[in-house]
């Protein structure tokens, strides 16, 4: 078989994506949904409730309406203006945000806390609509054997630039800096920055022409009806939503490892945060290395079963740190960082790869609405916590975690697809 000519402008639009990837990576470094935000929440509130949802609603904000914007995209048979308008004005929000909260008094703790979720959920909003457009480049414009490249040395790159971001954290949020707000302000418009840069980056992309016309997508109402199509007929794609969902649970007692350190362990605020950075980066980076190597060797189901490993040991070791202390919360934070590097090369990997090229937005925007509930998981951490304890919350955890493992071996690995997928996803949404 003749290898398939690569796309036109694969070295321009690599280049472009790997600059979006080490910009936006570094600067959510320092506005982590894991990491700075609950130690910024927990500031104005003691309401573990809120401190969980906190975390959440930003996953949830950015996933549920993929599925909508998803419609909206793949009606069009160029997709890249959708992402080229909207990235960096929904990027800028977070400035507006920072400028809010420098500007603030430390005593208005509601009308901070009020600031901060809604400019943080509408930022999410906005990156929701980029993911789906960048979802479908990514697929059309760099092939499969570049991705895991694309992942691995972005996610190693972005490692290296968090040894600065991690200082910076503690310098910013220490003793001897800014005063609360303004240090949080500070932190916020410097990674609004790092976003902005990003933003530019993926404009500047060029969306390739494809060698199958791509059709454009149907009307509402037939949308939808395909969906029940695609939920019916594709077992595949069951079967990886429901391992995805199962380890985005383990995700409940993932914004409290700061909190328990700080309140239980009684470490120091501003030495946890930034070293929670630090090590939650080097785990990325080691997994990096050995995802991209796994991806290219076995594919995206092999990253998720890896992935899965480390999503059962982090609350584990967790519970051990009740006893154990400031060494195995540590390890808690590697291994979190660990299953932060396989997202991309194990779930989106896989789905791009799985989905027909021209219902590939429709697949993404599926898949991470469905997910969208289970990343409410934080909230119902902080339920659980408020009623039981620490270590009910690591413990279940941990056993959501196994039933996510036995479900992974049932996944398939798109890359070996030997079947053609079912008549009735394939078919146009209109018949």
């Amino acid at each position: 078989m003749a290898e398939l000519k690569p796309p036109r402008h694969l070295r321009r639009n690599f280049l472009l994506f790997l600059a979006d990837f080490l910009f936006f990576g570094t600067a959510f470094s320092m506005v982590g949904a894991t990491t700075v935000v609950p130690d910024f929440v927990s500031r104005l509130t003691t309401s573990d409730v809120v401190i969980g949802l906190s975390s959440s609603l930003y996953t949830f904000s950015w996933l549920v309406p993929q599925l909508l914007f998803a419609q909206v995209v793949n009606r069009r048979t160029r997709r890249k203006p959708f992402m080229g308008r909207t990235v960096i004005p929904f990027r800028l929000s977070m400035g507006v945000m920072a400028a809010i909260i420098f500007f603030s008094g430390p005593e208005n703790h509601t009308g901070l806390l009020i600031t901060f979720l809604a400019f943080y959920y509408f930022f999410a909003l906005g990156d929701g609509l980029v993911t789906v457009v960048w979802a479908d480049m990514l697929g059309s414009c760099i092939p499969e054997r570049w991705r895991g490249p694309l992942f691995g040395l972005g996610q190693i790159l972005v490692a290296f630039t968090a040894l600065g971001t991690r200082e910076l954290v503690r310098l910013i949020l220490g003793s001897g800096g800014p005063a609360f707000p303004q240090n949080y302000g500070i932190l916020f418009g410097i990674a609004t920055v790092g976003f902005v840069l990003g933003g530019i980056a993926l404009a500047s992309t060029v969306e390739e022409e494809q060698s199958i016309p791509i059709q454009p997508g149907p009307p509402m109402r037939q949308y939808l009806a395909y969906l029940g199509k695609v939920l019916r007929h594709d077992g595949d794609f069951r079967r990886l939503m429901l391992t995805r969902i199962l380890f985005d649970l383990t995700t409940m007692a993932v914004p409290f490892y700061i909190v328990f350190g700080t309140m239980e362990l009684k470490l120091q605020r501003e030495a946890v945060v930034g070293d929670s950075i630090l090590i939650g980066t080097l785990g990325t980076t080691v997994a990096s290395v050995l995802i991209g190597w796994l991806s290219g060797r076995s594919g995206s189901r092999a990253v998720i079963r890896l992935s899965g490993v480390a999503s059962l040991l982090h609350p584990l070791l967790a519970l051990v740190s009740i006893s154990a202390g400031q060494p195995a919360l540590y390890a808690t934070f590697f291994l979190f960082g660990f299953v932060n590097a396989s997202t991309a090369p194990g779930y989106f990997d896989w789905i791009i790869t799985h989905a027909p090229p021209d219902r590939r937005p429709i697949y993404v925007g599926l898949a991470n609405t469905i997910s969208a509930v289970s990343h409410l998981a934080p909230f119902l951490g902080g339920f659980i916590l408020a009623q039981t304890s620490y270590s009910v919350l690591f413990g279940v955890t941990g056993g959501i975690a196994v039933l996510g493992l036995a479900s992974s071996l049932f996944i398939s690995e798109p890359r070996r697809r030997t079947t053609p997928l079912p008549a009735a996803v394939l078919a146009q949404p209109t018949e």
